[in-house]
């Protein structure tokens, strides 16, 4: 298997496998809260024959997700607050796999789902254009995102608008500033193959799943598990490994290097 490809297949099985890349201690308690709410979205694409799409929202991060309710009928839905707005913990051991929030945008059909877009918002996009760092700061106000398909093939239309913030935990007893919070994750941080953006085309599900394994980012390309763990090890295999020279004492006597005779002309 050519290096590149195995490469990619590594990336994809990373993807399957957050474990791998970012994991917390049961005992340890969330450093803060990431709250994400979505609104709505606007101009989706239509995948049923009425015109419409019956679309819902689905968000994650670092394994974590949940999802809105299905809005019927619609290619701009609107939901309601308290039925898509959800707390998302972040553990200051998992912070250098914190990549990206990921919004999976989904229409629902009787035996399954089609798919309508994603978006992936990179750790260092959640507070952008001077928005607020806390939920409830004034000046953190939502967002629009396009939508970006990673399939190939699939007609992708319109944006999701959300809104980011981060709430205190409800064990912690200090005052939090979350600008050192926010801080302090991006130091940590590094670019994180759980979460990488739509283009790079690293997922985590096919077309074909069910409803319930939508899991994040979307692969255009299918693969069975136990192929793409192989795939994952025999890749970190072939990275070189960085060996320190050995040198040899000034007084041990040099080496005899015997070279073979050449082979014996045919008579």
């Amino acid at each position: 298997m050519a290096p590149r490809l195995q490469l990619k297949r590594a990336l994809r099985s990373a993807a399957r496998f957050p474990s791998r890349i970012a994991r917390h201690s049961p005992s340890e308690l969330p450093f803060v809260f990431l709250r994400v709410q979505v609104l709505s979205c606007t101009a989706l694409a239509a995948r049923d024959r009425n015109g419409f799409s019956d679309p819902f929202v689905v968000a994650s991060l670092l394994g974590e997700r949940h999802q809105t309710p299905v809005a019927k009928r619609t290619v701009s839905p609107t939901y309601v607050p308290r039925e898509a707005t959800w707390d998302f913990p972040i553990y200051l051991s998992a912070a250098p796999g914190l990549g990206a929030v990921e919004i999976v945008v989904w229409d629902k059909d009787t035996l399954g789902k089609d798919y309508l877009g994603e978006a992936a918002i990179p750790l260092g996009e959640w507070f952008a254009e001077g928005r607020g760092f806390g939920w409830d700061d004034l000046s953190n106000k939502p967002f629009t995102v396009n939508l970006e398909s990673t399939r190939v093939g699939a007609v992708v239309s319109g944006a999701v608008s959300v809104k980011l913030g981060f709430v205190k935990p409800t064990q912690s007893l200090a005052e939090i500033e979350f600008d050192e919070i926010y801080a302090e994750l991006l130091k940590r941080s590094r670019l994180s193959l759980v979460s990488a953006p739509p283009t790079e085309g690293v997922g985590t599900i096919s077309s074909s799943s069910v409803l319930e394994d939508d899991g994040g980012l979307s692969s255009d390309e299918a693969e069975s598990d136990d192929e793409s763990d192989d795939d994952y090890i025999d890749a970190l295999e072939e990275i070189p490994m960085q060996t320190t020279p050995v040198r040899v004492p000034a007084n041990t006597p040099p080496q005899l290097t015997v070279q073979p005779s050449s082979p014996p002309s045919p008579t």
